[in-house]
């Protein structure tokens, strides 16, 4: 083998005053296997990429002098080691894991962490991709969730990162602070935070996106990772332990309680809100979201057309879902007409069961309700 054949590993984080605290023991299991892997002296570095931080490399490489250590006993307490090294050491100098510039950048920390990650690496982001900043700006982008893919390609290529030959992964999407609020003060003193509301009033928490937004954030990012090269993109729903932030950067907050839409774009239906359980019944809940696209319908340009896709979750002996993801679809489209949309805008229904999933909800054959969740939906498209 090669020196050509490791694989440069980089966690990024965004640690704002609006997320969860970093919280690295969360990736014993990654960091360890990275560790494990290395076959030179060197390959087991980790880099910390964290917003408005200088990168900080750690080195959990196990070693027997020059060598790399081939007993392996002796090479699982080596990582162990090195592993509790870098926590302590992470946890003495916590200032390093809290952002330190206002907003929430993940653009930047993306940019930042692939600079720091060579062709061949990989790079796990954690980010709730709530971002502030441009060119990302969700905070002023109203129709975001309407037509993530349509968003990212406004955005300007040039502000885009080549992010050929790396592997990402994305993980938090969609979670928020709820332990510590972004708006309180430190309970140990009299000095207001910065996102303290004496400090500015217009912050308060960010309160954590529904399953609707969560889905538009999943596709945001994983377009705008496939648009900037990456050879590959991948999401990870397993959520990782809450702990409280101690960052005190200002971050404005973004608005989820009202759905914007215009005459063309995606918008995804989350099954759990809008729909009975196991059943194509729709919720009351569901006429909020969908009462907003059928206003638009009504004002929208002659030739617009709305279609409706289903989907379902992979359930070990409960068949492919075809019959209840076209049943959901077919009443979301009636139920769009019933609202206000003109009848000439009201396309087709169709149902594709489980047999395109947004994420793999049995992976290692294992069934998992949380990743399931995300593939229970109906996606609505306007078309011209």
């Amino acid at each position: 083998m090669t020196r050509s054949e490791a694989t440069p590993l980089t966690i990024a984080y965004t640690a704002t005053s609006a997320e969860p605290g970093v919280n690295i023991a969360a990736l014993t299991d990654a960091l360890t296997h990275h560790a494990n892997s290395a076959l030179f002296p060197g390959d087991g570095e980790v880099t910390l990429v964290v917003q408005g931080r200088a990168p900080v490399t750690f080195d959990l490489t196990p070693m027997r002098g020059d060598q790399i250590e081939a007993d392996m006993h002796k090479k699982a307490e080596q990582i162990n080691d090195q592993l509790n090294h870098m926590l302590a050491e992470v946890a003495a100098h916590s200032e390093i894991l809290e952002a330190s510039t206002n907003g929430l950048d993940v653009l930047g920390v993306y940019d930042q962490a692939i600079a720091a990650t060579p062709q061949g690496g990989e790079i796990v982001m954690v980010t709730s991709g709530l971002s502030t900043t441009d060119p990302v700006d969700l905070d002023a982008a109203g129709d975001w969730q309407l037509n993530p893919s349509g968003f990212v390609a406004q955005i300007n290529p040039r502000d885009i990162p080549d992010a050929q030959g790396r592997s990402i992964t994305w993980t938090g999407l969609g979670q928020t602070s709820t332990s510590h609020a972004a708006g309180t003060t430190d309970p140990t003193s009299t000095r207001a935070r910065p996102n303290s509301q004496q400090a500015n009033k217009k912050l308060h928490t960010q309160h954590a996106p529904g399953p609707a937004a969560r889905q538009a954030l999943h596709d945001l990012w994983l377009n705008l990772c496939e648009t900037s090269g990456a050879s590959s993109c991948t999401i990870d729903d397993s959520l990782l332990p809450a702990t409280p932030t101690t960052a005190t950067n200002r971050v404005p907050v973004i608005e989820f309680d009202q759905v914007t839409t215009n005459c063309l774009g995606t918008f995804t239906l989350a099954a759990d809100i809008a729909f009975s359980p196991n059943s194509a019944d729709l919720t009351q809940a569901a006429d909020k979201l969908l009462a907003p696209i059928a206003d638009a319908l009504a004002t929208c340009p002659d030739g617009r057309r709305i279609n409706a896709y289903g989907h379902t979750a992979e359930v070990p002996g409960s068949g492919d879902g075809i019959g209840l993801s076209t049943a959901r679809a077919t009443n979301v489209l009636a139920r769009l007409q019933q609202l206000g949309a003109p009848r000439n805008t009201i396309g087709i229904p169709t149902g594709y069961g489980d047999t395109r999933p947004t994420v793999d909800n049995t992976p290692n054959g294992a069934y998992r309700e949380d990743l399931a969740r995300l593939n229970r939906t109906v996606e609505l498209t306007i078309t011209n």
